[in-house]
């Protein structure tokens, strides 16, 4: 009698997902009692009725031409392998024209 009164002491202090042995635990029994076996479900919904459920909302999602990088970047010119690195260098240190 000793011994499962120890048993069943250490089962009320156990979440419904974690009585199941290790190699039939699942990550998603834990948030969705829908996956627990039959016998589990009733305790299951009783521990989440008591906790308030918090559901993650989506964060808005951007419009593609949104999530572009809108700065200019000069770096293209120099990459650019049809034109000539020295023509460009030199008129970008001219003076202005007025």
């Amino acid at each position: 009698p000793e011994l499962q009164q120890l048993m069943n002491k250490r089962r009320s202090s156990l979440r419904a997902h974690q009585i199941l042995p290790r190699h039939r635990r699942r990550r998603q029994m834990s948030y969705n009692f829908h996956r627990l076996p039959q016998s589990l479900r009733p305790r299951a919904l009783k521990e989440t009725n008591s906790t308030e459920l918090v559901f993650k909302q989506n964060a808005p999602t951007l419009s593609r031409k949104a999530r572009r990088c809108h700065c200019k970047d000069r770096r293209h010119i120099f990459l650019a392998k049809r034109m000539h690195i020295v023509k460009i260098v030199q008129n970008m240190f001219d003076e202005p024209r007025p």
